[in-house]
């Protein structure tokens, strides 16, 4: 039994890694102009503790941490081709 508890532990480790968010939502605000504030973990040497990025901006970067499709044309992405959202790439693409 104490193997299977081990197994256990390992694969909801894996399932809390896999789940987390790529930026902690404590982390971010939206400025009343609509822009995104990013708080940083750790400030920069020159003092810097938040970076202000403009919604689209912010996407793009959010955008860029998502792994690329592993083949374009043939991997649906919530049910609709690539084709079909191609488009937005322009937006999001760094």
């Amino acid at each position: 039994m104490g193997k299977r508890t081990n197994q256990r532990k390992k694969l909801e480790r894996l399932c809390r890694y896999i789940t987390r968010p790529a930026i902690a939502e404590q982390r971010l605000s939206v400025a009343s102009n609509g822009n995104v504030i990013v708080a940083l973990k750790t400030p920069y040497d020159d003092g810097t503790s938040r970076v202000v990025l403009g919604p689209m901006e912010f996407m793009g970067r959010l955008a860029a941490l998502v792994p690329k499709l592993a083949k374009a044309g043939h991997v649906s992405l919530c049910g609709y081709r690539k084709q079909s959202w191609s488009i937005l790439l322009a937006y999001v693409s760094p």
